[in-house]
């Protein structure tokens, strides 16, 4: 039944009081404050969103591209550069939290087997030039010695224009290398063959059967021969030397081809050589009997020259 304070009988407030209802500064509820809720005015700036801003999308960590480089130079067989390479990204992912720690660990992982490969093929190479001049200096020293198959291996084993091969090639500074050291061996200049030396003496003593036995029986190409082929260093070699101890042919010789009119092939060949024929006179001498007329007439090219290598070159010149 009373009124409330400041309020007159009639029920209007009076002046200075708020009326019922009406909230009080810092309660809740009633009218948004003046221009709340609403557009600012021209030329105003729009109230900030009370959200904020979006954030933009978020960008992760970037891979080190030393690390990489490693990786790349590892596979690559650089071996030392990919190590160092490794090591310095090892460092930079560290640092700079960026990633490829595992490229940077791969890369120097490679290195290093890249490293103990090409160490592993510098000592194989190394082995192999060692024992090469080994066996080089073992054939030299065997060769110096004597032994003509070690020179003639010597010659071929070293280097081309060395002089190495050239101490090969002339059997140990024993020849001129114009002949093999397997002659030389066998017997090349006097004092090198007691048999042949014994023929080459009895040969200088002026037996020319010794000196035609020396010729049949001396290497190829060596002194031994060429003494024998000469009689003793008294003819010019053209033939043999033993001439006056020839036996006469007989009739059983004149019946295997030893003599003209025994062989009618022989004979045909000995009539074109005669008529001037070079071929004719070579097939004869390869075709006849050995030490017969025939082949005697065929090797002068049908008596025209005292010897010929080649009847068809001698009569065509």
């Amino acid at each position: 039944g009373y009124a409330q304070p400041g309020t007159p009988s009639g029920g209007y407030p009076q002046p200075g009081y708020p009326q019922p209802g009406t909230p009080q500064p810092g309660q809740g509820g009633g009218y948004p404050p003046a221009g709340g809720g609403y557009p600012p005015a021209p030329g105003q700036p729009y109230p900030q969103s009370p959200y904020g801003q979006y954030p933009g999308p978020t960008q992760g960590p970037t891979t080190d591209g030393v690390s990489i480089a490693a990786l790349v130079t590892g596979i690559l067989g650089t071996s030392v550069v990919a190590i160092v390479l490794g090591v310095i990204g090892l460092r930079r992912t560290k640092e700079n939290g960026t990633q490829g720690r595992g490229f940077a660990i791969a890369g120097i992982v490679l290195g290093a087997l890249a490293t103990l490969a090409w160490v592993g093929i510098g000592v194989a190479i190394t082995a192999a030039v060692v024992t090469h001049n080994n066996h080089i200096d073992t054939l030299h020293s065997e060769c110096a010695a004597g032994d003509m198959e070690s020179c003639t291996d010597l010659y071929y084993d070293s280097d081309t224009g060395s002089d190495e091969e050239e101490f090969g090639r002339t059997c140990g500074d024993r020849t001129d290398g114009t002949m093999s050291c397997e002659t030389f061996e066998e017997g090349y200049t006097y004092g090198d063959n007691a048999d042949l030396d014994a023929l080459w003496d009895a040969c200088g003593s002026g037996d020319a059967a010794a000196c035609d036995q020396l010729y049949s029986e001396a290497p190829l190409g060596s002194e031994y021969e060429e003494f024998g082929s000469t009689c003793g260093g008294t003819t010019d070699g053209a033939g043999f030397c033993d001439t006056a101890a020839e036996e006469p042919l007989t009739e059983d010789d004149a019946a295997t081809g030893e003599t003209r009119g025994s062989d009618p092939e022989l004979d045909a060949l000995w009539d074109a050589c005669e008529a001037g024929d070079g071929a004719a006179c070579d097939t004869l001498y390869w075709e006849a009997p050995f030490g017969s007329e025939y082949e005697e007439f065929g090797s002068t090219c049908g008596n025209r020259v005292e010897f010929a290598a080649s009847c068809e070159s001698e009569l065509a010149g």
